[in-house]
């Protein structure tokens, strides 16, 4: 689908169209890819496969606050601060990739760890 592929994001999150297919047995479900070229542009510069590590979950009395500046697919280090709760600061545990920073309102992820595999 020239998109990245993210292994292990069936262990991390409930509920998914990815949950449906798998549960019903769907062996191979076709999907009709209508904008190849736009999907090669914007993901020529991001990683072919990685493995999710770690997602970090939030609930609406966790007064989850990310910190402003990541970016899908960054780069960061282990140590790096992410984010803060009503529990203190949320450092990162690995030298990973940040995926889908939660900036809005709503969400039950604050954020996912990933590992680059190619």
């Amino acid at each position: 689908m020239h998109a990245p592929v993210i292994t292990g994001m069936l262990r991390g999150l409930k509920g998914t169209t990815l949950h449906h297919f798998c549960c019903a047995h769907f062996h191979c479900p076709t999907v009709r890819v209508t904008f190849d070229e736009l999907l090669i542009d914007y993901s020529k510069d991001l990683p072919k496969v990685a493995e999710m590590l770690k997602v970090h979950p939030v609930a609406p009395e966790d007064h989850f606050r990310m910190l402003p500046g990541f970016k899908n697919f960054q780069s960061i280090k282990a140590g790096d601060l992410l984010a803060e709760d009503r529990n203190g600061n949320i450092i990162s545990p690995y030298d990973s990739h940040i995926l889908m920073p939660l900036y809005q309102q709503q969400g039950e992820d604050g954020f996912f760890l990933i590992k680059v595999i190619e």
